[in-house]
């Protein structure tokens, strides 16, 4: 209860410390030479068709990290190909990995410290501003220096909706009072910019209810990748997720506590994998000979090649769960709750397995495990549902579009 606590009041003070922060930028730009400075001088300016972008984040994309930076990392690869991109985050920690990694994409990085001055002197034709409290910081000082740039909202996911589903779960009054303080915050950004992107549908349907603003759907992109081990050379069940993020944390409690026991019953001996950053003590105390918790990994890859089985019990969350596209993209089965799966278009018995109680979850895990082929079914129409739905190519096309359109209609008047 504490912890959702904190986080409300954190929300409360940084948007209310948020002009004050802009003009202190300001004052200390001259004199603080340890800021990190513009990068990626070769690419400054426009790109080939006279157009640029400029992006705004809380932190540079960590895609070994959480699958909301693989989406931005593969977004910012789509937008490079509409125009020039400026990406500025909102915090200056970070690796200088990152950094590179960034800026191998062809895309410029700018902090905050210079952030104004390049709003003035250049003509973006779009901003985006990613996440609630990124845009509640940013969307005013967008308006006021560049009034002409036209500006979109990315939700990532729609926090209200995941924090009232943990509400239903938890009933913690703290977490009740953080889903009606962000409905109110995203609700109110989504009026004032030009455009909103969603993930879902139903992150689509909740805001709609709330606001008349134009929203478009964006979903997780994924490439796909090679399917090498076949059924009966893959062991292991997997999971993973960043574990800052709450969803996950339960899920793992959840699938630990009610599901694998009975799994165990059915498949004995068999091991679960669950990776991710951030792991609090909590979860690195389930490791054991049937639960292998390893933490962070850089390279998931060989996990995903050589598991039989991708679990996914999420019990509330919001928006499209990256980590589902990217075991599909690995032709690896997936079982999952209905939240889980939420946005996707799968229907149970095609694309995955979908079950919402413990008991039923087991078993769908038990099928997919030992069944050939219903894995190798599963396997198939997975693989195939993000070649049809989710692959650069394809969401590519329909992001171009979306930026075409917006830059032939006005600002939106404030």
């Amino acid at each position: 209860m504490m912890r959702n606590y904190i986080t409300a009041f954190k929300y409360n003070l940084y948007i209310f410390l948020a002009p004050i922060k802009w003009r202190a930028v300001e004052i200390v730009t001259n004199v603080c030479r340890h800021l990190p400075r513009s990068r990626n001088k070769a690419v400054l300016g426009v790109g080939n068709n006279g157009r640029s972008i400029i992006v705004f984040d809380y932190k540079l994309p960590t895609p070994d990290q959480d699958a909301g930076s693989v989406r931005m990392e593969a977004l910012l690869d789509i937008l490079k190909q509409w125009g020039h991109v400026v990406f500025v985050p909102l915090t200056s920690k970070t690796s200088v990995h990152y950094e590179e990694a960034l800026e191998s994409q062809g895309v410029e990085i700018v902090y905050l410290s210079q952030v104004k001055r390049h709003l003035r002197d250049r003509k973006f034709a779009i901003a985006i501003l990613s996440r609630a409290i990124v845009a509640d910081v940013t969307l005013k000082m967008i308006r006021r220096v560049s009034p002409s740039t036209r500006i979109i909202f990315d939700t990532v996911d729609l926090h209200f909706l995941r924090t009232e589903r943990e509400f239903g779960i938890t009933k913690k009054a703290s977490t009740g009072t953080l889903a009606v303080f962000l409905k109110k915050q995203e609700t109110r950004l989504a009026g004032k910019c030009d455009q909103v992107w969603c993930v879902t549908e139903a992150d689509k349907a909740a805001l709609a209810e709330a606001t008349e603003a134009e929203i478009a759907i964006v979903p997780t992109i994924h490439k796909l990748e090679e399917r090498h081990l076949k059924f009966e050379n893959r062991t292991g069940l997997l999971f993973i997720g960043g574990f800052a993020h709450s969803p996950n944390v339960d899920a793992v409690h959840y699938f630990l506590r009610e599901i694998f026991p009975l799994v165990q019953q059915s498949i004995p001996g068999v091991r679960i994998h669950i990776i991710g950053s951030a792991m609090p003590p909590d979860i690195l105390a389930y490791h054991s000979d049937s639960v292998n918790v390893l933490g962070y990994v850089a390279d998931v890859d060989v996990y995903f090649e050589r598991a039989r089985v991708f679990v996914a019990p999420l019990r509330y969350g919001a928006g499209m769960k990256g980590k589902i596209g990217q075991a599909l993209s690995f032709g690896l089965p997936v079982v999952s709750t209905t939240i889980g799966i939420e946005g996707m278009n799968m229907t149970n018995g095609d694309e995955c397995l979908i079950a919402d109680d413990p008991v039923h979850f087991a078993e769908c895990v038990t099928r997919a495990y030992l069944d050939a082929g219903l894995w190798q079914k599963l396997s198939d129409a997975g693989y195939q549902h993000v070649q049809e739905n989710y692959t650069p190519e394809i969401v590519c096309r329909h992001v171009h579009l979306l930026l075409d359109n917006l830059v032939s209609t006005p600002v939106k008047v404030q």
